[in-house]
């Protein structure tokens, strides 16, 4: 049977499997602008964590907030994901990776956390969009 218009993924046999990831828009010259590097042992609940953007999650939220902000504006979000044998070295390498190439405003895993229990979400939600603001602002500089 043919499903047009559906993606394809390979399921794999369940093993013990670390990933690193790096959350990103698409510029207008089509390059990959990296906006929040992470990793987890269980990478699609992960995402599927920062698609649901649950107040009570801060990292999810802010991530998933800033790509709602990201499509809103009209950029595309993309993923890019390896696996990876030592993950939080993998993350730390590639964070700093990120900020020598383009400064650590870039990464919003760098914004400050809440406190979900004190905080107010719409005061975070325009914490987010700021830095998205800002975000893009300081890629017109690579422009």
């Amino acid at each position: 049977m043919d499903f047009p218009g559906f993606e394809t993924v390979e399921l794999a046999p369940s093993r013990d499997v670390n990933y690193v990831y790096v959350v990103g828009i698409v510029d207008f010259r089509g390059g990959f602008v990296p906006f929040y590097v992470g990793e987890s042992s269980r990478l699609l609940g992960r995402i599927a964590d920062h698609v649901k953007a649950n107040f009570s999650a801060p990292t999810d939220f802010k991530v998933g907030e800033a790509v709602k902000r990201f499509q809103e504006i009209g950029y595309t979000v993309r993923l890019k994901f390896k696996e990876s044998e030592n993950p939080r070295e993998d993350e730390k390498r590639l964070i700093h990776r990120v900020e020598a190439e383009m400064g650590d405003a870039f990464l919003l895993n760098n914004l400050r956390g809440y406190d979900y229990k004190t905080a107010v979400e719409p005061d975070e939600r325009s914490n987010v969009h700021d830095f998205v603001d800002n975000f893009l602002r300081g890629m017109a500089h690579f422009a």
